[in-house]
C-alpha cells in the first residue's frame, strides 16, 4: 500500500463524513408494497450527483419495475485493464423502533468514536465507501468502473431483478464489488477483518486478499455463500461467470446498542484502502 493513498484517504474523511451526514438526513425508506417515498427520489438524485462530481460518466436514476429508481454509470476501463461493478442501495427499512433510538434515527451522530445514522453500516455507509476510493484514486483509477445503487433493496429488490434481465449488457463486469447484506462487527467474523473473503476464488480473489492481508496483515474473514448469493441473486444469476467480493462496515465496538446502526470511521478508512489498493493489484493482475 502506498503512502499517497493512505494521505489521500485520510485527507477525504471529513468529506465522508460530510457525505454521510447528508445522505442519513434523507429518510429514504422502502417498504415491500408501497410507491417509494419523495425522501427516495431526493437520496437517488444525491448519489447520481455525488457519483458524477467523483468521475463517472453518463451517471441517470432508471426507474425499475417496482417504482424505484436505479441509480447508474459507468467510467471506460485503461486498456487492457478489467471492469469492476461497484454496487451499494441508498435506501434502508423502516425504523419501528425509533424511541429506543438516544439520537434521531435520519441524523449523523458521533458517539464513542463512531458515525450513527440509519444506514450508516448498511447501503449508505457502502456508497460513501465507494465515494471516497473513487475520489482517491482520481484520474489513476487503474480499472473500468461501472457502478449501481438500488433503490429498494430492503423491499425486496423485484425492480431490479426484472432491469437486470433486460439491461444485461449495461451491468456485466469481470468482478462485482458490493456491501454485505448487513452490518457486521469488529472481530466478528474471525479471523479476518470487516472486508469479507470472496465467495468464490479466482484471480480476483487473489488481488482482494493480498489486498486484505497488507491492510490488516492477516487474511479475510469468511462469508457464508449462500446468503451472499440471495441478496445478489439478481447479478449472479445474470453474470454466472463474475466474482463476487463484499466489504462490510463494521460497528464502532461490540457493546453497541442493538437498534442504533454506526460505523467506524477508522474501519471505513481501512476498508477504503483495502479497496483502493485491490483495485490496482487487480489491473497488475490482469495485464501480467
Amino acid at each position: 500500500m502506498t503512502d499517497e493513498l493512505v494521505r489521500e484517504i485520510s485527507a477525504l474523511m471529513p468529506r465522508a463524513r460530510a457525505d454521510l451526514a447528508e445522505l442519513l438526513a434523507l429518510p429514504s425508506v422502502a417498504e415491500p408494497d408501497r410507491p417509494p417515498s419523495a425522501a427516495c427520489r431526493q437520496a437517488a438524485a444525491w448519489v447520481a450527483s455525488a457519483f458524477a462530481e467523483a468521475g463517472l460518466r453518463d451517471v441517470h436514476l432508471a426507474e425499475t419495475a417496482d417504482g424505484s429508481f436505479a441509480v447508474l454509470g459507468h467510467r471506460p476501463p485503461p486498456p487492457g485493464a478489467p471492469t469492476v461493478l461497484l454496487v451499494c442501495h441508498y435506501d434502508v427499512p423502516p425504523v419501528p423502533d425509533a424511541a429506543s433510538w438516544s439520537r434521531p434515527p435520519f441524523r449523523l451522530t458521533e458517539r464513542r468514536g463512531g458515525w450513527y445514522g440509519r444506514g450508516a453500516a448498511g447501503g449508505k455507509g457502502a456508497a460513501v465507501l465507494h465515494l471516497t476510493v473513487l475520489r482517491a484514486l482520481g484520474e489513476a483509477l487503474p480499472v473500468g468502473v461501472k457502478f449501481l445503487a438500488e433503490g429498494a433493496r430492503e423491499a425486496g429488490g423485484g425492480g431490479l431483478a426484472e432491469y437486470v434481465g433486460r439491461h444485461a449488457d449495461e451491468l456485466h463486469a469481470a468482478v462485482l464489488l458490493a456491501a454485505a447484506p448487513g452490518p457486521v462487527r469488529a472481530g466478528a467474523r474471525a479471523p479476518g477483518p470487516p472486508f469479507l473473503a470472496a465467495v468464490a476464488g479466482g484471480w480476483g480473489a487473489t488481488a482482494y486478499d493480498k489486498a486484505v492481508q497488507e491492510v490488516y496483515g492477516r487474511p479475510p474473514g469468511p462469508v457464508e455463500p449462500d446468503g451472499v448469493l440471495e441478496a445478489f441473486g439478481a447479478l449472479t444469476a445474470t453474470y454466472p461467470g463474475t466474482e463476487v467480493l463484499l466489504t462490510g462496515l463494521a460497528r464502532p465496538s461490540p457493546g453497541d446498542p442493538g437498534p442504533e446502526e454506526g460505523v467506524d470511521p477508522a474501519e471505513l478508512a481501512r476498508t477504503a484502502r483495502v479497496a483502493g489498493l485491490f483495485l490496482r493489484q487487480l489491473a497488475a493482475a490482469r495485464r501480467r
